[in-house]
């Protein structure tokens, strides 16, 4: 009697030992990362951008994700300033970045694009939802007509709901460019 009982003490405790490993291990692998950004202005020669964002475009060991939460998440802001002395065209790109993969050790965890939805606001107004993949890294084109006049921009990204968990434990880690339209020439200049 007194042997079913510590059998029984054990059997439970182990099953506690068990569960606040899966618990920690869960939580571990599911965490979404932000962290601020050291490096805060872009310039082409006419145009300027300027992060006015605490959070960083990192997707580190994220979870999939509905459209109406990653449309609600904390957004990555900033501003493009037409600093020049005429109107200045430009797209809007995002690029893997091959240092932060690398600072972090993680380029063989890469996540795919085409499993990332983005939401793009442009001046209070979205211009842009959809499967990141399917942009070739343009995020917007457009033209900033007169010295002083900016746009100012949201991005959300998120894990598609539909990724499944074989995205666990994968990174995204990007960077914005700007390529300005150089007068008189029509080909784009690029600020990183």
């Amino acid at each position: 009697m007194e042997n079913t009982k510590k059998i029984k003490l054990k059997i439970v405790g182990l099953l506690v030992v068990l569960l606040i490993i899966v618990v920690g291990v869960s939580y571990a692998a599911f965490t979404f990362t932000k962290k601020g950004e050291t490096r805060n202005i872009v310039s082409t020669g006419t145009l300027e951008m300027r992060v006015t964002s605490m959070n960083t475009l990192s997707l580190t060991d994220a979870v999939p994700t509905r459209d109406i939460d990653g449309q609600s998440s904390d957004p990555y802001t900033f501003v493009i300033n037409n600093i020049g002395t005429a109107s200045s065209s430009y797209q809007l790109k995002i690029v893997e970045d091959t240092k932060e993969y690398e600072k972090d050790g993680c380029t063989d965890k890469k996540m795919p694009w085409n499993k990332l939805r983005y939401s793009l606001t442009r001046n209070d107004e979205v211009t842009q939802t959809g499967n990141l993949g399917e942009t070739k890294g343009i995020l917007d084109e457009a033209t900033i007509e007169n010295k002083g006049e900016k746009n100012s921009y949201s991005l959300r990204i998120w894990i598609d709901q539909e990724a499944g968990m074989e995205v666990a434990n994968l990174h995204f880690h990007p960077k914005l460019t700007i390529e300005a339209i150089v007068a008189g020439r029509g080909d784009y200049e690029t600020g990183q």
